[in-house]
């Protein structure tokens, strides 16, 4: 009996603004992002159900920007001054998490930036 081969595929899709298609279903969020990294101030919060795209919209609205992806809000780090911050899965935050971006947001309030 032959051995079945194991075959290595990427084990994240590409996040590129060039992967990214715009179909009617994500066509306000996308527009939203755009008018955003434009703008240069404001903030956005980004919904939607688990596998819909919410994170390459952060990470397309980071490319467009210059905006800092940050995964979770455990890898959250404060710094004084404007920032520009695409914070992904809000609703893991735990208690130290949730603290973390209310100063984020704090800061964002006192300096502007994006968050």
């Amino acid at each position: 009996m032959s051995q079945q081969l194991a075959l290595r595929f990427p084990a994240q899709a590409p996040l590129q603004a060039a992967d990214f298609i715009p179909l009617p279903s994500n066509q306000q969020a996308l527009q939203a992002i755009q008018q955003l990294a434009e703008s240069g101030q404001g903030g956005l919060l980004v919904l939607g159900v688990v596998g819909v795209g919410k994170t390459h919209l952060l990470r397309l609205w980071c490319g467009l920007s210059g905006g800092q992806y940050v995964p979770h809000t455990s890898q959250l780090q404060l710094r004084e001054g404007p920032c520009k911050l695409a914070v992904d899965n809000l609703d893991f935050a735990d208690r130290s998490g949730e603290e973390m971006l209310f100063h984020a947001f704090n800061n964002w309030q006192t300096h502007g930036g994006q968050l």
